[in-house]
């Protein structure tokens, strides 16, 4: 009788299979249980990105914004309109700095304070960190958590344009992942609420053949993920995808945790790993600010 591995190497096995999968697909799901948010943390999680979202509205409604204007979709600190009528919220950037607080505008406006407990969300990425590692495993440079987002999706809100998150570094040569997204849905995704409609392969540019516009890539097979509210889904930053309609009745909140390679070589035993003092989580986000997301090379 042949041995049964423990859960341990299976869970191994597991990763190795998920970060080959994002290699190959440009996506992958982490179906088991040990990656997912529990549905008590979904439900906390929805509470505390609405609360964010209404504060923000409110904020808009005493500047007299109206954020159907382009002119007006990045005035707001942290809170971006995005074709197709989404909102993108900025969550996390600077893991020390405690609770994160929105700028006072004047006097008169609101004053908003209550953001999200952002060494909570860490707490969470904690969950498929495994994975993280295993994907960058392949490069000689460190890599950490750069950026945590939620983008809202509101009922009628259309489809997005296609789009990808990041540029291929070389058009001559396939280069695996430097930068990847984790994206947490917080409703379930079904095809009334819509969600994440990706090109399959679209991070593989056939030695430039395919070239760097949407049209290259608009052939190959459409890819949306009906998952379960808090299963993490993996791609690869420069994957050609979509936000959908939202066509059912309550808002699609999904959190994303951005991931980004480091721009000198690890100096540390274990590939990928940022090396860290004492004590230190090498999966929190640096100190050095960031700038937020932004959609590249957008066409319609």
């Amino acid at each position: 009788m042949g041995s049964v591995p423990d859960d341990g190497a299976a869970v191994d096995a597991s990763v190795a299979v998920i970060a080959e999968e994002l290699h190959e697909q440009g996506m992958a799901v982490l179906h088991l249980t040990e990656y997912a948010v529990n549905d008590d943390e979904v439900a906390r999680l929805v509470t505390g990105v609405m609360r964010i979202y209404d504060a923000q509205m409110r904020r808009a409604q005493q500047r007299q914004l109206d954020l159907t204007l382009r002119a007006n979709a990045e005035v707001l600190h942290g809170f971006y309109v995005r074709l197709g009528g989404r909102v993108d919220m900025q969550l996390c950037e600077d893991i020390d700095c405690g609770s994160t607080k929105l700028p006072r505008k004047s006097s008169t406006e609101e004053e908003v304070v209550s953001w999200m407990d952002r060494q909570e969300l860490v707490a969470l990425a904690k969950r498929w960190q495994p994975v993280v590692d295993k994907v960058f495993e392949h490069r000689p440079m460190r890599h950490r958590l750069e950026y945590i987002g939620c983008v809202v999706a509101r009922p009628g809100d259309g489809d997005q344009n296609w789009h990808l998150d990041g540029v291929h570094r070389s058009m001559t040569e396939q280069e695996r992942a430097d930068r990847i997204n984790v994206f947490v849905p917080l409703v379930d995704i079904t095809e009334e609420t819509g969600g994440t409609e990706m090109k399959r392969r679209s991070h593989v540019h056939d030695q430039g053949k395919r070239g760097a516009a949407f049209e290259g890539y608009q052939d190959l097979e459409s890819v949306t993920h009906f998952v379960k509210a808090g299963t993490p889904v993996v791609m690869d930053y420069r994957v050609w995808h979509r936000g959908l309609a939202n066509r059912s009745t309550k808002p699609r909140p999904l959190l994303y945790f951005k991931y980004v390679q480091d721009t000198e070589p690890a100096t540390t035993s274990g590939a990928g790993k940022r090396p860290t003092a004492s004590g230190a989580d090498s999966s929190l986000p640096a100190k050095k600010p960031r700038k937020r997301i932004a959609p590249m090379q957008v066409t319609q």
